[in-house]
Formats: C-alpha cells, sequence, structure tokens
C-alpha cells in the first residue's frame, strides 16, 4: 500500500519521487591524505569515515606533513549498477549533468612529461 500511494505520489509531482541517499545507496566523497610512495592512506576524511571531517581537514593535514590528497569522488552505487530506470531518471541525470560540468583534476606528476 505504501508502494501504490508513492507512486501516485510521484505522477503528481517529480519532486516527490526523489530517493534518499539510503535507497540510492550513497557513497559519500572522501580525501585520503597520501605519504609519497606508499599505496595506502595516511588518514581518509569524510562522511561516514572513522575521523570524519571532509576536505579541509585532509588539506591541514596533508600540508603540515608534506603529503598529497586523492580525492575519491562519492556515488550512488545502486543508481550507477542496478537501477533499470536510471536512464531516464530526472534525479540521476541531473546529477550526472552536475559531476560533467565540473573540471578535471590536473595529472599525477609521474605521468606528466
Amino acid at each position: 500500500q505504501n508502494r501504490v500511494m508513492a507512486h501516485k505520489r510521484c505522477q503528481a509531482s517529480v519532486e516527490a519521487c526523489k530517493c534518499s541517499p539510503e535507497e540510492r545507496w550513497e557513497k559519500p566523497t572522501s580525501w585520503a591524505v597520501m605519504k609519497k610512495g606508499r599505496k595506502t592512506a595516511v588518514a581518509v576524511f569524510g562522511k561516514g569515515q572513522k575521523r570524519g571531517g571532509g576536505e579541509k581537514e585532509a588539506t591541514e593535514m596533508a600540508f603540515m606533513d608534506g603529503n598529497q590528497i586523492e580525492v575519491r569522488p562519492g556515488s550512488f552505487v545502486r543508481c550507477e549498477l542496478y537501477c533499470e530506470v536510471s536512464g531516464v531518471c530526472p534525479q540521476y541525470n541531473a546529477e550526472l549533468n552536475v559531476v560533467a560540468a565540473l573540471p578535471l583534476p590536473p595529472p599525477p606528476e609521474e605521468l606528466i612529461f
């Protein structure tokens, strides 16, 4: 009965159709502080991480110790891999357009000739 009511709301308004982060299996963006020559992170900051925090805290830690920051972009796992209607979903497609408009990060120093 709840699903029927949800479908009726969706027919009335696109805003009512939006899935919650939990329904979309949100994986938030995180910032890893990386020491040169090391494969694993010294620390990881972001929502759901042990240290919490975010970009600001990662930048401060990296600056103090001369390390680099690796941005690990978030995603919506269910939308990307399992949702059969993500191709026509206004919520998912709007987010894809926002991500496509973001500038690309510079290549790592190892790749610059």
